[in-house]
């Protein structure tokens, strides 16, 4: 989808309005302003989504026609999102053109890789492969995290610097690995010596901590944390819960085999999953879009000057996509409950309410509806 489609929807005197507003100074009224222009266009681009992702093929004329009855809108939104974030990052790398420092660039390149890994979401969720889409949301966290530990550091230029050096970790017992299992000849050996003296040297300068998996973040605990740790000095431990649920699609455990993603009770035995289904695509959805609503803001604080024109159009960008993402949550959750037979509580949804969760007696048996194969 071209990201020229969304800007067309803009109301023409918008810019010039928050334009306006950013000149008085005044933050408050800034911020209004925005928000306002913002929620305009997200309901302009809702109204219009059939025209916005219009392609003759790719998207979700890959999915089935089953599944694409099911789930298209709710595919399109977060396609929405997407584009949003896209031209968002166009902006970032405009403002930053210039700069000679390391962390825009660091920030750039995990952005970057944000955005790869929630397209590589969007074509396993139009696949049907809510678990596959999953797994990948656990990288997509994990690389949100590490942007904002550094962004949030209090000498990020510093972190970032020890980020980037800390390549050399991973190299040294790659080679390591490879010269054990693999090739252990007089080319790989030099390879490796190599390597050991560069680690040896940043070990030298950054501490013994420096050769541990988050060394580069020592300077900010105090220590070599784990991914736990930096969850919660970003303040997201309330993602616990999801990563560790994305693990049962990842690792070999029984309960991986024994459960999936938006289907409340299967009994052992009674269902194999081994292809696509049209099963709990709201999962995903919802934490792939939440991951770039809060990226997306991370960016607009780290691009450049309040005045500057990159700078309003990230946040209008992203004052735009948390309004579709509102809208993308409800609609995976209205489709979810209809998959799965909860059409009183799909009606709720419709309405607004918070309705009771259904209790479950057991004798509920899932009406598996497995996605008919692509042609």
């Amino acid at each position: 989808m071209s990201h020229d489609r969304i800007w067309a929807l803009l109301p023409p005197d918008a810019l010039d309005h928050v334009e306006h507003a950013l000149h008085t100074k005044d933050p408050s009224a800034a911020t209004s302003k925005m928000q306002s222009v913002a929620d305009a266009w997200a309901r302009e681009a809702i109204r219009e989504l059939d025209w916005l992702t219009a392609e003759p093929k790719g998207g979700v004329a890959l999915f089935t026609a089953k599944n694409a009855g099911w789930w298209r809108r709710s595919l399109d939104l977060f396609i929405i999102m997407r584009s949003a974030a896209f031209s968002a990052f166009d902006n970032y790398l405009m403002a930053i053109a210039e700069s000679q420092e390391n962390l825009p660039w660091v920030l750039a390149h995990l952005y970057g890789r944000c955005l790869q890994i929630s397209d590589e979401i969007l074509t396993l969720l139009v696949a049907g492969h809510a678990r596959g889409a999953l797994a990948r949301w656990r990288a997509l966290e994990e690389t949100f995290l590490v942007m904002a530990l550094i962004n949030d550091a209090d000498a990020p230029m510093d972190i970032a610097t020890r980020y980037l050096g800390h390549s050399v970790v991973a190299r040294t017992k790659d080679a390591r690995a490879y010269l054990t299992h693999i090739d252990d000849g007089q080319e790989m050996q030099t390879i490796l010596a190599s390597l050991e003296e560069e680690l040896s040297d940043h070990i030298s300068k950054y501490g013994g901590a420096y050769k541990k998996d988050y060394g580069w973040a020592e300077p900010i605990f105090g220590f070599a944390p784990d991914l736990a740790q930096i969850r919660e000095r970003v303040g997201s431990m309330v993602q616990q819960p999801s990563y560790r649920q994305s693990l049962h699609g990842i690792h070999a455990s029984s309960i991986g085999i024994l459960t999936s993603i938006g289907i409340p009770d299967i009994r052992q035995g009674e269902t194999i999953f081994v292809g696509p289904t049209n099963y709990g695509l709201h999962a995903p959805l919802h934490l792939a879009g939440g991951e770039l609503i809060r990226a997306m803001m991370l960016l607009a604080d780290a691009t450049g000057s309040e005045l500057a024109e990159p700078k309003a159009n990230v946040l209008l960008l992203t004052g735009f996509a948390i309004q579709v993402f509102i809208e993308l949550k409800d609609e995976a959750i209205r489709v979810n409950e209809r998959i799965t037979g909860n059409e009183e509580l799909a009606a709720a949804h419709e309405a607004q309410e918070a309705p009771a969760e259904p209790q479950l007696d057991g004798s509920e048996t899932p009406h598996i509806r497995p996605a008919d194969p692509v042609d």
